[in-house]
């Protein structure tokens, strides 16, 4: 009796208490990023603004404040991760840009992860994953973006909403941590400049 072959499945939804499964086609190979390795930075603009939490105690929004030497202790400083095309077997989107990253920061004893939410804005999402040895499908893309270096300062360009960067927005007198949508070739708002 020949053993009938076996189904390899992955989850779609969770509706009404119903894990709903579907099949996983043979030729299927997840998009992933392995971990490289990680820089630990300042993050400031281009009129050299520097990133901070607005409410420390919170840790949800971050934004660009002019800050003396003494004051500049207080910046956010962030785990820039840098990742390398994994072990795919077929071309991943991925593997069309040079330097993928992500950015984690530790806040009240927290870490928080930055990510793209659905409607193009920035969030910083609690996290306990530790991403040394990480490995990033494609299905986790919101929290990747693409540096693009310029000199004195680069761009980052957001895996899961193309053509946004990530952008320092003036808001009430203040200037947040923002995606914007890019639409000439040289934009001086998204450009930023990592301090170590």
């Amino acid at each position: 009796m020949e053993m009938e072959k076996q189904q390899k499945l992955r989850p779609v939804e969770l509706k009404d208490g119903i894990l709903w499964l579907e099949e996983i086609p043979g030729d299927f190979v997840d998009d992933c990023l392995d971990f490289s390795y990680k820089r630990t930075v300042l993050v400031q603009d281009r009129l050299h603004k520097l990133l901070v939490f607005s409410n420390n105690k919170i840790c949800k929004l971050a934004e660009f404040r002019d800050m003396n030497n003494k004051e500049r202790t207080e910046g956010i400083e962030f785990d820039i991760n840098f990742y390398e095309s994994g072990k795919c077997t077929k071309e991943c989107d991925f593997q069309k840009f040079s330097f993928p990253a992500s950015f984690v920061v530790e806040c009240n004893s927290k870490r928080y992860q930055m990510s793209c939410s659905k409607s193009t804005s920035i969030v910083f999402l609690e996290t306990t994953t530790v991403p040394d040895e990480e490995t990033v499908d494609f299905n986790k893309r919101n929290i990747i973006f693409y540096m693009k270096n310029l000199g004195q300062f680069s761009v980052f360009e957001s895996a899961s909403a193309i053509g946004h960067c990530l952008c320092a927005e003036p808001e009430n007198g203040l200037y947040k941590l923002a995606l914007k949508k890019v639409t000439k070739s040289i934009d001086e708002e998204t450009h930023l400049e990592l301090v170590t």
